[in-house]
Formats: structure tokens, C-alpha cells, sequence
């Protein structure tokens, strides 16, 4: 598209992804949600970062009634979802937040998702067992990991999951 998002295949996601993420800790009203949802989407943008905590999950409800409201299909977009932020950071969180998000998402899976902050008072493998039964379950479809994690949390929870054959956490954002 002239003058529109590029898109490209990034490693790890099942498909072309939008080079810029819309983000969504602040939307006051579905009304203004959707204005920029609408440009966003329409410019080629398919790549929207969401948090169980945004407003208290008001953004993710907006999403979810935005998609659903357009018609849009859920393979022709990218959802980055994020929980267990402090002080609920523990991994029996994960499951928890995660059905409340997909709820609000109005939708079965994110594509990525990640812990949005870590908690070292917990064996790193707790956190990776717990994401690996979301992947299993498939309500995390392509990458997780992190979101303020440090790289050597983050290489110890990849040594855990090499040891357990388990799937590694796979994406670190911070």
C-alpha cells in the first residue's frame, strides 16, 4: 500500500506483521478508541499491544468490541496481550488474567503474550511450566516471555524449559 503500514514475516509469528503496534493504556471512550483503531487498521496496520491492567481492562474491552463491531476476521490481526503485573505477579495469575483478557478480547487466543513484570521470589520454572500449559491450551498461539524481565531471569527460564523439554520463552520486551 502507498503511504501505508509496511508489513513483514517476523520470526516466530504465523503471519505478516505490522512494523508499528498500536498500544492501548489510554483510550477514554470506545468512541475515540475506535477513530484511531479505524485509521490505524485501515493504513495496514494489524500489530495492537495490549495489558490486562490498562484501565483496569477497559482498553482491552474496547478492542474486543471494536473487532467484533467491524467484522473484522481474528487471523488478520496480531495481539501482543501482557499480565501478571506487580503486585499479582505470581504464576497461577497467568491462567487467571489471561480468561479474563481473552474475555474482554473477545477472542480464544493471543499471539503473543507476555509477563509484564517479573517476580524473583519464584523459581523461574514455576512461570514457564504455567506458560507452557497456555500454549498447550492454545490460548498463546506464537511467542511468549517477558516484559521487564532481565536477560538473566529470562536465560535461566530457556535453560529450564531446554531441560524439561518444554517450549522456551521466545520473546523479551523491555
Amino acid at each position: 500500500k502507498t503511504g501505508g503500514i509496511e508489513k513483514r514475516q517476523i520470526r516466530g509469528l504465523s503471519q505478516p506483521t505490522s512494523l508499528v503496534a498500536l498500544g492501548f493504556e489510554y483510550f477514554p471512550s470506545f468512541a475515540s478508541a475506535s477513530i484511531l483503531l479505524d485509521a490505524f487498521y485501515e493504513k495496514g496496520g494489524n500489530l495492537f499491544d495490549t495489558a490486562h491492567g490498562y484501565r483496569a481492562g477497559q482498553s482491552e474491552g474496547f478492542f474486543g468490541d471494536w473487532h467484533k463491531s467491524r467484522g473484522i476476521k481474528r487471523d488478520s490481526f496480531v495481539l501482543i496481550g501482557k499480565g501478571i503485573h506487580t503486585p499479582l505477579n505470581y504464576p497461577d495469575q497467568i491462567s487467571k488474567q489471561l480468561s479474563i483478557s481473552l474475555d474482554r478480547l473477545k477472542t480464544d487466543y493471543v499471539d503473543v503474550y507476555f509477563m509484564h513484570r517479573d517476580n524473583e521470589e519464584v523459581p523461574v520454572g514455576e512461570f514457564v511450566d504455567a506458560l507452557n500449559a497456555e500454549v498447550k491450551a492454545g490460548r498463546i498461539k506464537d511467542l511468549f516471555g517477558g516484559s521487564n524481565w532481565s536477560r538473566k531471569r529470562m536465560d535461566a527460564a530457556i535453560r529450564y524449559a531446554e531441560k524439561n523439554g518444554l517450549i522456551a520463552p521466545n520473546a523479551l520486551s523491555n
